[in-house]
């Protein structure tokens, strides 16, 4: 059948095998330590700004309005044909109208899903 010579081979193949996979184990390991370091800075990130969004829906429109009254000046209103006044004036109306349409739009919806929940009644 098989030689002394052949299954001497067999044998330091399989040992040459196994060293060969232990290292790749090894090296497998210490990689995906360090990818794992890598990716928890985006992972805190996100957790971070997750558990800050409720705040966040507050003051970011706050601050918006706070940056255009600092932008559009200070004082008597008075119309001026600067940049700053017509972006100050542009961005306030874009605060007010995105808060009315937040507001519009979860009304919206609550209106209709009780005019969905009605018709569903209607026809059971």
């Amino acid at each position: 059948m098989f030689e002394v010579r052949q299954i001497r081979e067999l044998k330091a193949r399989k040992a040459l095998l196994i060293s060969e996979c232990a290292l790749d184990r090894s090296l497998i390991s210490a990689e995906s330590a360090v990818f794992a370091q890598q990716v928890k800075w985006p992972t805190l990130l996100f957790f971070g700004i997750k558990t800050a969004a409720p705040r966040l829906h507050f003051f970011l429109p706050v601050a918006g309005w706070l940056l255009t009254k600092a932008i559009g000046g200070k004082g008597k209103r008075r119309r001026s044909r600067s940049r700053g006044m017509k972006i100050a004036r542009l961005a306030r109306k874009a605060l007010v109208a995105w808060q009315l349409f937040k507001r519009g739009r979860a009304l919206w919806s609550q209106w209709r899903g009780h005019s969905a929940r009605r018709r569903l009644k209607q026809v059971a």
